[in-house]
């Protein structure tokens, strides 16, 4: 009997010190997976946070695009109008003059005519 139990202690010890060894495995493999899980998450984060400042970038250039546009349209479209404006006005003393030296030609002469 004794040795009986001696053998069933010692398969019981067998068995103990094999699954305290495959624990042991299988906490290895997961501080291993979860690492490389931890270093692909990490490697991600940094791509995803490059992407996001060269977007930001992106826009924030764009932004200042548009505004130095904006002045540029802004800028052009006064300098158009002033010169659309002189150009009228140019245009209404041009007609206006020769108009009324014209006109007056015309009643001197009708002046002389008649006299």
């Amino acid at each position: 009997l004794t040795q009986q139990h001696k053998h069933t202690e010692d398969t019981l010890k067998q068995r103990l010190s094999d699954r305290e060894h495959a624990l042991a495995e299988l906490k290895q493999q997961h501080e291993h997976m979860t690492h490389d899980i931890m270093t692909r998450l990490n490697t991600e984060l940094e791509t995803k946070k490059k992407q996001l400042n060269d977007i930001q970038n992106d826009y924030n250039t764009l932004v200042s695009q548009q505004a130095s546009l904006q002045q540029q349209y802004e800028s052009t479209l006064r300098r158009v109008n002033i010169e659309h404006h002189h150009s009228l006005m140019s245009v209404k003393n041009e007609y206006e003059s020769p108009f009324n030296n014209n006109n007056n030609d015309t009643n001197n002469s009708l002046k002389n005519k008649n006299y």
